[in-house]
């Protein structure tokens, strides 16, 4: 579905797109899935040149999309989610761990990095939250956040922040990473330059930043009220739980990006493995294979050093779900 007054500019997408679409890609492509992931690629790259966003509904969630970002929007695009596979893996895995399908009926959806909002719209629209909160440092993220809430309804369900959440109040650099708007990332004061990815050619904007006790202590967040906890902040992860005590002392499980690339970069990788060895007893690595369909590899947090070991690459990266038993 496209959003009002784009359809023209869509159809004009779509005619480009099939005169450039190579008819050996569509012939390679055998599984539906995957021939219309094809296609719609090529009208994405096509709409940049006639739209700057488009809107699209999967399944009961609508989604606002820039055409100029080349990563999440349009991952949301060819296939109609972004974190859909992740979730599925995560709601798994603690479905096992206790023992009873895991849900977020009645609990709020915390959302740090929340990029464009897509996440938090999932989780409330596909896996029952009953509201979030979501914080999103870079401003045309931000807008795109918002404007994802509204299509959904979820404006009053979603507090939305546009601030960095870190391990001090006041403010902090933001790379800007050009079309790939997931890989905007705080600066931290122990950052060096590894430059894998061009990162010292980028744009730096300067970002209010909060901790999340500061948020509590002021009653701007209700942990008691957070069912599960998402962070995805390329590399910031450490400085996000130095200044979090209020979250890590709690329950709340937590399913947090580790990056060894974008951690030592920010100066915080052995920082992330101390936090998690201080607050958490065990974890899942989202990419491990499951022992079985429903029993996932639950590893001690003594074994992190594998986790590091595992992913030695720039781009190897991995999801990990916090737990404490």
């Amino acid at each position: 579905m496209v959003g009002k007054g784009q359809h023209g500019a869509l159809e004009r997408a779509v005619f480009v797109a099939r005169r450039h679409l190579p008819d050996v890609v569509v012939l390679a492509t055998n599984r539906n899935a995957e021939r219309r992931a094809v296609i719609r690629d090529y009208i994405f790259r096509a709409a940049r040149h006639v739209t700057h966003s488009l809107t699209i509904k999967s399944g009961d969630a609508y989604f606002v999309l820039s055409t100029t970002d080349g990563v999440v929007s349009r991952t949301i695009y060819k296939y109609g989610s972004f974190d859909g596979p992740l979730f599925e893996r995560v709601f798994r895995a603690l479905s096992a761990i206790k023992g009873r399908p895991f849900s977020l009926r009645g609990k709020l959806f915390l959302d740090i990095g929340a990029n464009i909002g897509s996440t938090t719209v999932e989780a409330c629209i596909n896996y029952g939250a009953a509201g979030g909160v979501a914080f999103e440092p870079a401003p045309t993220n931000f807008q795109y956040l918002k404007h994802n809430l509204i299509a959904n309804h979820l404006e009053e369900r979603v507090t939305a922040h546009c601030i960095a959440v870190s391990d001090r109040d006041g403010s902090a650099a933001l790379e800007l990473a050009g079309t790939h708007w997931g890989d905007h990332r705080v600066r931290s004061s122990a950052f060096y330059g590894a430059n894998a990815f061009g990162e010292l050619d980028r744009e730096v904007i300067a970002v209010r930043a909060r901790k999340l006790d500061s948020l509590i202590e002021e009653g701007d967040l209700a942990i008691e009220d957070i069912g599960l906890a998402w962070i995805d902040v390329q590399g910031h992860e450490a400085s996000i739980l130095a200044g979090a005590t209020g979250l890590t002392t709690t329950d709340v499980p937590v399913v947090i990006e580790y990056w060894p690339y974008g951690l030592r970069r920010a100066g915080g990788l052995d920082a992330m493995d101390f936090q998690i060895s201080s607050h958490y007893t065990h974890y899942v690595d989202t990419q491990e294979q499951f022992l079985s369909e429903s029993h996932p590899a639950i590893r001690p947090v003594s074994d992190l050093a594998q986790v590091r070991a595992r992913y030695t690459e720039p781009g190897g990266h991995t999801n990990l779900v916090l737990l404490k038993q």
